[in-house]
């Protein structure tokens, strides 16, 4: 053990003083040699001839020169074609009206390859750096877990007056964010100068970068006075702001995470061409041409873009369902819309798509279409009856309302429900493959609540009606047309509601049409309405002046009530404040007037009005029927958003 102790003894010089170098690399404090700067020691090295050209023509010799201290890594190796190639893209930028810290250039290179202050590496480094353009570099010894700075030697480093340049073999590869990828990857386009972009855009890419523009930042400018009522300031402070980004997703910065499902070139040409019918505006449209392309590459661009974040946090994982950005702003109606489930399984809307990796997030490139336009602009449309803003009253002569209006909200009792089935045990009956049996049983119990426009005529023996200005219409789609009624909660007032609905719309000088009277696809019978009054109330119906113009409310359940089936509109009400449809909803003619409020009420309690679109009339009319599997989706697709 003497022997033993001995020569550890006699080791320990040597261990320590080979920890003390290493450790003197690590932490050591770099004394400059001489007073030459960063700049001056680059260009005075031939090594370095292409790298310094670079950086002259980018305008960094100045921060380079300056008392801030910076460290850079320097490739020796690179080529005279790569130089010419970063001059030109800081060219095409510059030309473009970018200011430099917006230049593609000088982040993905000169920004790429430099961080504030002395970072020290050797042997023993492992930290991450963060760049001067906020990626970040993870060095790990003398090797990169990120990037190509692997054997970094303490004996390349040359210390300057303002810093550290570290000489490297290679460039630093530049990790781009969703946004800098989708530019530098050709499939989804090219940026080009805003001067050069015209109606429609071409591809992704031109679209998104169409938005750009720089705005002023009050509170970081200095201002000086004002002049003619306006604020005039001494020095302006301007940032890069992009407004489409700014509705869909932050896909430029490093502290979000995104996916984008990114439409090739291929892609975008077909479905513009596709959904450009969709968008045909009548003559008294300002700039029509210019809307509808901006219309049609809208809703290219719908649904593509998820902050993947936001969706692990609110749904039980990507892998069952994922949810756009659009999801949380327009679909409190329509749960189906904007959502995907099961998008990696087969038949989903990621499936077989090749991703990119991103510093930020991923990309996933569509060269098939993948978005289904009914999941997001084509879906159905559900218009809240309660929406003042597309609800007028009509008035009388004197203008005065001829109808009393009212918002209600009430739980509407359902005659029955269904509820699991219980043995005479009472215990609970499960089916041969374990799913619950069902059972439907009478209940008064209050199952929903309802919002509900109540409308009810100031004189009794008048009729009731309301119009509606429906928005957001497609030209060239064939209509289901819906209405969705509720009856009162009183049952001693629970009578069917007798209405006729009249249809107008605008025209190709943007004037409506003359109003005319739908047709039930229906005809009013007796058979399965309930009520005490049903069978009564359609004897007077059938025997009015035009029973084939009426429609009947039933007087104990909520009603879905198909209006109209496969309506086509030559004219696009997409994006106008008014739209170019207008319903009439009431009964004001043909009534049977002596049995107001005995067998029938003409007070309408609407619920909401919905527009189904079909790309062919043949599928728009099979469909029309089938209310029972259209309501029964609809609380599917209620349950998933819930859950």
């Amino acid at each position: 053990m003497k022997i033993m102790a001995a020569v550890l003894l006699a080791g320990v010089p040597m261990l320590w003083s080979a920890c003390t170098d290493a450790w003197d690399d690590h932490y050591g404090v770099y004394n400059p040699t001489g007073n030459a700067s960063i700049w001056q020691n680059l260009t005075a090295d031939e090594e370095l001839a292409n790298f310094v050209e670079v950086l002259s023509a980018i305008g960094c010799d100045q921060t380079l020169n300056s008392p801030q201290r910076h460290t850079i890594w320097a490739p020796k190796n690179m080529t005279a074609q790569q130089a010419a190639e970063i001059i030109d893209m800081f060219n095409a930028d510059k030309e473009a009206g970018l200011k430099l810290e917006d230049n593609k250039a000088y982040i993905q290179f000169f920004q790429n390859q430099t961080a504030l202050y002395d970072q020290s590496v050797s042997s023993l480094t492992d930290s991450i750096i963060t760049m001067l353009n906020g990626k970040y570099m993870h060095l790990l010894g003398t090797d990169s877990k990120s990037g190509s700075l692997a054997d970094i030697a303490f004996s390349d480093a040359v210390f300057c007056s303002n810093g550290i340049i570290y000489k490297t073999d290679a460039m630093q590869p530049f990790d781009a964010n969703v946004r800098e990828k989708l530019e530098m990857d050709g499939r989804f386009g090219v940026s080009r100068k805003s001067s050069e972009i015209t109606f429609p855009y071409q591809n992704f890419v031109e679209m998104i970068t169409s938005y750009d523009e720089y705005e002023l930042d009050e509170n970081a400018s200095v201002p000086g006075g004002v002049v003619d009522g306006k604020t005039v300031y001494l020095d302006s402070v301007l940032y890069l702001y992009n407004d489409l980004l700014y509705e869909y997703g932050h896909i430029q910065r490093e502290d979000s995470t995104y996916w984008v499902i990114a439409p090739t070139k291929e892609v975008w040409s077909q479905l513009y061409d596709k959904y450009i019918q969709y968008y045909v505006y009548d003559n008294s449209v300002p700039n029509s041409d210019s809307l509808s392309n901006e219309m049609a590459c809208r809703n290219i661009i719908q649904g593509r873009f998820i902050n993947a974040s936001k969706e692990n946090k609110y749904n039980r994982a990507p892998n069952d369902s994922l949810v756009n950005t659009q999801y949380y702003l327009r679909q409190s109606h329509n749960p189906r819309q904007d959502v995907y489930y099961k998008p990696f399984a087969a038949n989903g809307v990621l499936n077989g798509l090749e991703s990119i990796d991103c510093s930020n997030g991923k990309i996933y490139v569509d060269d098939q279409g993948v978005i289904d336009p009914h999941s997001t602009f084509f879906g159905r449309r559900d218009q809240d009856a309660t929406y003042s803003r597309y609800i007028e009253v009509p008035k009388s002569s004197s203008g005065s309302e001829d109808a009393m209006v009212t918002r209600r909200m009430e739980y509407i009792v359902y005659g029955t429900t269904e509820q699991q089935a219980v043995d005479e045990d009472g215990n609970p009956v499960f089916d041969g493959e374990g799913y619950p049996v069902m059972e439907t049983v009478e209940t008064d119990e209050e199952l929903k609540t309802y919002d509900y426009l109540q409308v009810t005529s100031k004189v009794d023996a008048e009729g009731t009606k309301i119009y509606y200005k429906i928005p957001n219409t497609l030209s060239n789609v064939y209509y289901n047309i819906y209405i969705v009624t509720t009856p009162t909660n009183t049952k001693k007032d629970q009578l069917p509601c007798w209405f006729q609905v009249e249809h107008s719309e605008k025209q190709e000088n943007g004037a409506y049409s003359k109003s005319a009277l739908y047709n039930n696809p229906n005809p009013v019978t007796s058979e399965g309405m309930s009520g005490d009054k049903a069978v009564a109330n359609s004897d007077v119906i059938l025997s009015c002046y035009k029973p084939e113009e009426c429609y009947v409310a039933d007087a104990a359940k909520v009603d879905t009530i198909l209006i109209q089936t496969a309506v086509k509109y030559d004219y696009s009400g997409y994006g106008l404040d008014e739209g170019v449809v207008k319903l009439t909803i009431g009964s004001w003619e043909s009534a049977p007037g002596a049995q107001r409020n005995v067998l029938y009420t003409s007070t309408l309690r609407l619920n909401e009005i919905i527009f189904i679109p079909f790309e062919e009339e043949a599928d728009a009319i099979a469909a029309a029927n089938d209310l029972d599997a259209f309501n029964d989706e609809i609380l599917e697709a209620k349950k998933k958003k819930e859950n």
